[in-house]
């Protein structure tokens, strides 16, 4: 018999919070104490910080939520994986394949697909069962050796993000987290 663990829902945007708990993730773009004030008002358990953010940023936005709210925030940074870019409803797959509009022709699941730029940098496209596109960088983010630094900061949760990794490199890069755990 299989035992169901039951997540917290993670929330791209301030939508509807259906359920007890809710993740801000990363793409919510807190930007600044106040922002994240308001997910937690709204009733986000965490808060994820956004992507945009370099190491003195997120020191003053941690620094400036202690003053302004008296209290840690319950925040989360991404540690590991592929920032989308962007989402889009149209799939450029099936623009470019098909001669006549339509909707899951399946083209996207019989192989990967990536646009190149002019340096020759590839952006793998995912599509999910709405046939939409999700764009990912070319580059892969991998900040688990700094999870200490974060930690020293008062980041107390880590998000990992698996798109393309194949089951071994899921084992590696979960022994890692674990090593600087």
């Amino acid at each position: 018999a299989y035992e169901y663990h039951y997540l917290p829902l993670i929330q791209e945007h301030a939508g509807l919070q259906v359920y007890e708990r809710m993740i801000a993730d990363p793409y919510c773009n807190v930007a600044n104490a106040h922002s994240a004030a308001q997910y937690f008002k709204h009733g986000a358990s965490i808060v994820g910080l956004s992507l945009e953010h370099d190491e003195a940023s997120l020191k003053n936005l941690l620094q400036n939520f202690r003053q302004t709210y008296g209290c840690e925030g319950n925040f989360m940074k991404m540690i590991y994986g592929r920032e989308e870019l962007m989402l889009s409803e149209h799939c450029i797959i099936q623009t470019l394949k098909m001669k006549k509009p339509m909707r899951d022709c399946g083209l996207c699941r019989k192989k990967q697909f990536v646009l190149k730029d002019i340096k020759n940098n590839r952006y793998p496209i995912l599509t999910d069962l709405s046939c939409r596109m999700h764009l990912l960088h070319s580059e892969v983010v991998n900040e688990i050796s700094e999870i200490k630094k974060y930690q020293e900061m008062g980041i107390s949760n880590f998000q990992i993000v698996f798109t393309m990794e194949s089951a071994n490199e899921v084992k590696h890069i979960m022994q890692q987290v674990k090593e600087h755990l």
